[in-house]
């Protein structure tokens, strides 16, 4: 996917723009959770995160990726 640095003159239908939008969509909502669960107190956080850790991007690749052999089947 040929996109260019911080996806400008990205067209909307893109599937990489979607794939990092998507991500940072979910990342936002996880931080916000992890902020209500801890009240503001950064131990809280850090046991929240610690039991429950963010998303990062490499791991919403992998898990967002066709397994091989269901992309040979179609």
């Amino acid at each position: 996917m040929p996109c260019a640095p911080r996806m400008a003159g990205c067209a909307v239908s893109c599937l990489h723009r979607q794939l990092v939008m998507d991500y940072r969509a979910e990342r936002h909502r996880q931080e916000r959770v992890a902020e209500r669960a801890s009240k503001g107190y950064r131990s809280e956080l850090a046991e929240h995160l610690e039991h429950q850790p963010m998303v990062t991007f490499r791991d919403w690749l992998m898990g967002t990726t066709v397994p091989e052999e269901v992309r040979h089947a179609a």
